[in-house]
Parts: structure tokens; sequence; C-alpha cells
């Protein structure tokens, strides 16, 4: 398996993305509380809920507080592309933060310890994915949490579903 190419398969792990998508009918700079169901459907330890807190405003902090550990991502209202699932705006914003996943160079070994042990072709994208996903269940992340850079976007379906549950 080339590493170059593994490298981008981990970065959905390395940089952590957050896409928050509430009903229309919700103004983006009002303050609110969303409860998402869960984590991650592949790791047990992570079924649990995420929570994102904002107090409202057109920029400021959203408090994020999970499985993951618990940190805070400044926003700013921002204008997006009118499309088939926007209204045109979101609260977006990215930070460097401590995190509680596994090192990204042990996840790396852990993979490909399983790709060269098994029957696998290098090409083979399943065989990858099946192995993060065991070696995500297997490795246990350092107390201390490890760094990575979380970006998170709340926007709206133009519907007004919901996939998180919005508190006030």
């Amino acid at each position: 398996m080339n590493l170059v190419r593994s490298r981008q398969h981990f970065l959905p792990l390395a940089v952590g993305l957050f896409a928050l998508l509430v009903g229309a009918g919700e103004p983006l700079a009002a303050g609110l509380t969303l409860k998402c169901g869960r984590a991650d459907v592949m790791n047990p330890k992570w079924k649990v809920p995420l929570t994102f807190v904002y107090a409202g405003g057109d920029s400021g902090p959203v408090n994020i507080s999970g499985p993951f550990g618990d940190f805070s991502i400044n926003v700013k209202r921002t204008s997006m592309p009118a499309g088939s699932m926007t209204t045109g705006e979101a609260l977006a914003g990215t930070v460097k933060a401590r995190v509680k996943l596994p090192p990204l160079a042990d996840l790396e070994a852990c993979i490909l310890k399983r790709l060269t042990t098994s029957a696998s072709k290098p090409d083979d994208g399943d065989a990858f994915l099946n192995g993060r996903d065991a070696c995500l269940q297997a490795l246990q992340p350092p107390l201390e949490g490890v760094d990575a850079t979380a970006s998170l976007m709340i926007g709206f379906f133009k519907d007004q579903s919901t996939q998180c549950v919005l508190e006030k």
C-alpha cells in the first residue's frame, strides 16, 4: 500500500469536520443547543451524543462536548451559495484542539499491519476501511489527547428537517 495514498484516507480522522444542518425556521444568529444522536456508529465507545452550544450573534464560540472531549470553535456568520439543501448562510469556523482520539502514527501502523497480514490487495479500499474501523475500536487514545484540527459548519435545510435535536 502506498503510504501517501493511505494518508488521504486518514485525513478525515486527523481533521475533524462537523457539518450540522438544522431547520430553516430557526435564525442562525440566535442562541441554540444541538444534540446529535451519536458521534460514530462503528465504535461502540462513540455511540453517545455530541452537544453543540452557541450563545448567538454573528460570531462567537460554539462549545462542543462528547466522546472526543470538550472544546470550543470560534465561528462567524458566513454566506453560502443557496443550493437545494441550504438557505444561503451558515456559522463556520476551525480550531486546533486536543481531542480524545488515537495518535495518527499508531492508527497508521495498526492499519498497515492488518493489511500486510491479510490476503487483501494493496488497493482494496474495503480492506483499508475495515482495518481502520477495527483499529479505531482497538486503540486507546492517550489520556492527554492528541492535537487535531476541528472544523464546524452549522447551516440549514430548506425543508426544515434536522439531523440533530434543536433545544432552546
